[in-house]
């Protein structure tokens, strides 16, 4: 994804990987979970699988644990995978407005992210 992951789950990217930490991220944001004291045999582990499971478990065992929302975050990384800014603001839960914010750099230091190009058609002549 090319996107350094926020200081919340740098631990979880570092241990899992950008994308399976990106998955757990989406599908969990927001929502508080305890998590129990070994990753094997928990619901955790079947929904995720066990590595996710037992870097989860080593953070924060026999506690609970509020996986960050990490709006920014998700937003570029929707958009890097070629996303439409209507279609991230739906699936993130904000306006349009703050997608194109993020996205222009103006909430944060980032850099502006822009939707990959689609390859042209090749079966189309030029018009100029």
């Amino acid at each position: 994804m090319n996107i350094r992951a926020p200081a919340e789950i740098d631990w979880l990217v570092m241990a899992v990987g950008e994308k399976a930490a990106f998955v757990f991220v989406e599908s969990e944001c927001g929502r508080t979970m305890w998590v129990p004291a070994r990753a094997s045999g928990s619901a955790l582990e079947a929904r995720y699988g066990t590595e996710l499971a037992t870097a989860v478990c080593a953070r924060h065992a026999r506690s609970s644990f509020r996986v960050p929302m990490l709006k920014r975050w998700r937003i570029r990384c929707h958009r890097l995978a070629g996303m439409m800014v209507t279609d991230i603001a739906a699936r993130v839960g904000v306006s349009e407005r703050y997608v194109y914010a993020v996205l222009s750099g103006e909430r944060g230091n980032e850099t502006r992210i822009r939707r990959p190009a689609r390859p042209a058609d090749t079966r189309q002549i030029s018009l100029f």
